[in-house]
């Protein structure tokens, strides 16, 4: 017959003496890392996350309340750790293609850089431009091609003049065009005295009349040819002088950024952009008063913008490769997402506008995603 044995009540517990601990509170123990009685998925994590083979993921399966997202996170941070940190990225304005932006990677902390570099670069050239315009020298020269194209423009119509006069036609000009009087006696006639003439009188003023109007219409298109000319003369001296004022301060990036061959193609395309469009940057001779200038102003402020750097993923901070935890994988927090905003009642968006998802930042890194939030985002 087996004896039974009562345990009395203190024994049915276990009791610790606080004497026996080697810490005076928890707060002073390091978090536990491992999983414990999971060895062989312990192994198998270690295995997957030191086995680099493109196309492998790791799928971790138990029970809920395990820690199995804990021990993932700490187990990937812990081999993250000792790898390199990958660069970083950023979109700039394609001025060729604006629907299709540039992206540029950069050493981790160098798209930070680049971007304040960027924004000073701009400061720059907002304030020198104008000044460079405002100047005697630009003055002078503007003045230079005004005075030769009034010059010529003059020598056009003295010598129409005296093709008109040679045939006693007086020119004169209206804003609808050239009108051309008869002269007779030195004085120009009226309808009424042109009408009183006899009917081969008249004949021969129109046909003196239609020559003089074909010398006319060359005139004016000599005059356009002028115009033209003097036009595309002071674009020129515009983009000589912003070029004068872009340059150096294009060209001191360049060197900033010469082991990046891409960096230093946007920054020729930005040199030529700017240059291109030299009107937004220089001073406006507008009254203050005039209700459209703060809408001139905001546009140019916009303008300007499609120089700034839209930094996208900025690892400046790390000191390992990127462990992310997604822990609500819609598509667009995985993917990114491209906003808008309404300018003038119109919606808009562009590369500032972009927006990174957890792929983005995970990129060179390790991404941590719950297998069952991304089953239920039918759209992931």
């Amino acid at each position: 017959m087996t004896k039974r044995l009562e345990l009395p009540p203190e024994k049915l517990r276990y009791f610790c003496a606080e004497t026996s601990l080697p810490f005076e509170s928890t707060a002073s123990v390091p978090p536990l890392d491992v999983m414990i009685g999971q060895e062989r998925a312990v192994k198998a994590i270690e295995f997957g996350l030191y086995a680099k083979n493109f196309g492998y993921n790791i799928y971790v399966s138990g029970l809920v309340g395990t820690g199995k997202i804990t021990y993932a996170k700490a187990a990937v941070t812990k081999v993250a750790c000792g790898e390199p940190v990958p660069p970083d990225w950023c979109y700039v304005n394609n001025f060729e293609n604006a629907g299709q932006p540039v992206a540029l990677s950069l050493p981790a902390g160098m798209g930070s850089v680049f971007r304040q570099d960027m924004r000073e670069l701009v400061d720059d050239l907002k304030n020198d431009i104008p000044k460079v315009f405002s100047g005697e020298e630009y003055e002078q020269a503007k003045a230079a091609i005004m005075k030769k194209f009034q010059d010529s423009r003059g020598q056009v119509m003295d010598v129409f003049g005296q093709q008109a006069d040679q045939h006693g036609i007086m020119p004169q000009w209206t804003t609808t065009g050239f009108v051309g009087l008869p002269v007779e006696g030195g004085k120009p006639l009226t309808p009424e005295e042109f009408q009183q003439l006899d009917r081969d009188k008249k004949e021969m003023i129109e046909k003196r009349m239609l020559a003089v109007h074909e010398k006319a219409m060359e005139a004016i298109r000599q005059v356009q040819h002028l115009e033209r000319e003097a036009r595309e003369e002071l674009k020129g001296l515009d983009s000589k002088v912003g070029l004068f004022a872009v340059g150096h301060f294009i060209d001191e990036l360049k060197a900033k950024y010469a082991a990046f061959e891409a960096v230093v193609d946007y920054l020729e395309a930005v040199k030529n952009d700017v240059v291109k469009n030299i009107n937004d940057f220089k001073p406006s001779a507008e009254d203050e008063s005039n209700p459209l200038l703060m809408f001139r102003k905001s546009m140019q402020e916009a303008v300007k913008d499609k120089y700034q750097v839209n930094l996208l993923v900025d690892n400046r901070e790390l000191a390992g490769a990127p462990v992310v935890v997604e822990v609500n994988p819609t598509y667009y927090n995985l993917i990114g997402r491209v906003e808008y905003e309404a300018r003038m009642g119109v919606v808009n968006t562009d590369f500032s506008m972009v927006k990174p998802g957890a792929l983005h930042r995970a990129n060179g890194g390790y991404l941590i995603i719950n297998v069952k939030d991304i089953l239920a985002n039918m759209g992931a």
